[in-house]
């Protein structure tokens, strides 16, 4: 899977990336706030525990918020 540590600046809250393509995998990666202090990881509309992504099939849509 892919493990997600973000540490952005605050000024690039709102930050979006898309189409980013890792071991067959297409992630759109949403990331409300800023800063490294992740609360909450939601992983194609499931919360998850921890900041390890799992590996599913087809596209997958990450969002993060503070």
């Amino acid at each position: 899977g892919l493990r997600i540590t973000p540490h952005i600046p605050r000024k690039f809250s709102g930050l979006k990336i898309q189409n980013f393509r890792y071991r067959g995998f297409t992630y759109n990666i949403a990331y409300l706030g800023g800063g490294s202090d992740v609360r909450r990881i939601s992983f194609n509309g499931r919360q998850l525990s921890s900041n390890l992504l799992p590996q599913e099939n087809g596209d997958v849509e990450v969002l993060m918020k503070n």
